[in-house]
């Protein structure tokens, strides 16, 4: 907090008021070089300085002429284009899977309208929390709640992402002392094994596989009372190794470099889960649904009007959704925010690029998107987590 609010005190002295700018608007630098306009963080050679306690004036000095604007209420400053303002994370971790394994795309299932086919969507994770009489498990997020119990005191609240054979993505939100298993593999939780039919018959997926919980861990910065959500992701190392099949595989990670400046504003990006129903009741069936992603300055603006909150949305986060009935109403907290990535001359794979963090209550409302953490700002952090 003390980095974030030197940064503002820095920046405050530079501009009188807010401005605001596009994600990957060109720029020119104090000295004269040619930049993008981007958040102070997505800028190492800058940002690096407010990581050393002492800033030399002339980087204080520096920081404010390269200021170009904001998101939400993030600084964004003119970063060198020569630079690049994060580095391929490709071939940096021996732990990730592959594109031949992760996030693989798979339509010849598929039963039709929101439900899932039997075997899409694999890396989709529930996370299954023991609760007594007395407790009560409150996961702030806006999103569905009263998740069906599965047994006794069990019961499912959360969702999450296998990111490889020990870990998943999840909200941090999601991580409590309560959480006791996480399941994988499933797709009806009224039936195990689970079967679909149609005119060729009948196809069935292996029983439902459980993982107990050997770690949680939050990111550094997250603060459970943080109105604006920020840094709501986390990450959860299984008791055991997990054997791929096709119905259990993980999802890709956005690693690129370019990824970081992606706002996917226009796009249509995809959630899934055992969200809410159009009868306002659990969803026994994992579904899945398309979500537009909105600009961050109006889907703030949207909450304000609409709802009188105060949300001050950063490049860390992601709107998407606002079609009433759907997108929040469809995902599990936790679960993931995907984008197919078509590639022409090889398979076309599934990139987990939010988290679902929250979203208005009721779910679904019309305007109302749902706000997800972004996954590219954060997988420096999630790749440096990892181990064997």
């Amino acid at each position: 907090m003390v980095l974030r609010d030197s940064i503002y005190l820095f920046l405050a002295l530079a501009v009188a008021t807010e401005t605001l700018s596009n994600p990957v608007d060109p720029c020119q630098t104090p000295n004269g070089q040619k930049g993008t306009c981007v958040p102070l963080q997505d800028c190492p050679n800058l940002h690096s300085h407010f990581e050393k306690g002492t800033i030399d004036p002339k980087i204080k000095t520096y920081v404010q002429r390269s200021h170009c604007g904001f998101v939400g209420h993030d600084p964004k400053v003119c970063c060198p284009s020569a630079t690049p303002p994060a580095k391929s994370l490709l071939a940096s971790s021996h732990l990730l899977p592959n594109r031949t394994i992760c996030g693989m795309y798979t339509d010849n299932r598929i039963i039709g309208g929101e439900k899932t086919g039997l075997d899409e969507f694999p890396w989709m994770a529930l996370l299954q929390y023991k609760i007594g009489t007395s407790a009560k498990i409150d996961l702030k997020a806006g999103f569905a709640k009263g998740y069906f119990a599965d047994n006794g005191n069990l019961v499912f609240e959360c969702g999450g992402s296998l990111i490889n054979k020990r870990y998943v993505l999840t909200a941090a939100h999601c991580l409590l002392p309560e959480l006791v298993k996480v399941r994988l593999g499933e797709y009806n939780t009224e039936t195990n094994p689970d079967c679909v039919s149609n005119s060729l018959g009948t196809d069935c997926a292996p029983p439902v596989q459980d993982f107990g919980v050997e770690e949680q861990i939050v990111y550094r910065s997250y603060d459970s009372e943080d109105s604006d959500h920020y840094h709501d992701i986390g990450l959860i190392r299984l008791d055991r190794d997990v054997e791929y099949s096709d119905f259990i595989t993980p999802i890709c990670l956005p690693l690129e470099t370019e990824d970081v400046y992606k706002s996917y504003v226009g796009k249509q990006l995809t959630v899934a889960g055992w969200g809410i129903t159009e009868r306002d009741v659990k969803s026994t069936i994992k579904l899945k649904v398309n979500v537009p992603v909105m600009e961050l300055p109006e889907c703030a603006r949207k909450y304000k009007d609409l709802l009188n909150l105060n949300l001050a949305l950063d490049s860390g986060q992601i709107c998407a959704g606002g079609v009433k009935g759907k997108d929040s109403c469809r995902a599990d907290s936790g679960g993931p925010l995907m984008h197919l990535k078509l590639e022409k001359r090889r398979e076309s794979n599934f990139y987990v690029v939010g988290v679902v963090s929250f979203g208005p209550t009721p779910c679904g409302q019309k305007n109302l998107p749902g706000v997800y953490t972004k996954v590219s700002k954060y997988v420096t952090w999630i790749v440096e987590n990892l181990k064997p």
